[in-house]
């Protein structure tokens, strides 16, 4: 029986590299295979209209407590037809200056509730560590 790793003795340097060559081409390609399917894929999701849940969900957030003021005017811009649920949610309103004052102030108060979230936290670890009730040197025990 002959052995199959005799036939690798055969193959030239020229050949080795070419066989290299190959292997690195099919690859490359594999992954601009790939590339090109998830873009496709995000491009299709981006061409689908939002579902009526992303735009209740959008609406309840602009018009409720904890929107920014500045959402009351794209409300207003809505209700006059000069801008939709549907453009909004799906990222189609363009440079809307209204829109992107209610976005900007949007922001500032996620960010603003952040750090008031931050410092509560903060005071709550502080007080947890107050042990002055718990002194083993407390005499009032019996």
């Amino acid at each position: 029986m002959v052995d199959p790793s005799a036939f690798e003795n055969f193959k030239t340097t020229a050949m080795l590299r070419a066989e290299q060559l190959l292997g690195d081409a099919a690859e490359r390609a594999q992954q601009a295979a790939a590339k090109a399917q998830r873009e496709h894929d995000e491009k299709k999701r981006a061409e689908q209209p939002p579902s009526k849940e992303e735009i209740d969900n959008l609406k309840a957030y602009a018009t409720g407590p904890k929107a920014a003021p500045e959402w009351r005017r794209v409300v207003e811009k809505i209700e006059a037809g000069q801008l939709s649920w549907e453009a909004i949610a799906s990222g189609k309103v363009g440079d809307d200056p209204d829109f992107s004052a209610a976005v900007s102030a949007q922001n500032r108060l996620a960010a603003e509730r952040a750090v008031a979230a931050q410092q509560q936290k903060s005071q709550r670890d502080w007080d947890d560590d107050d042990f002055s009730n718990n002194s083993f040197m407390d005499k009032r025990r019996p």
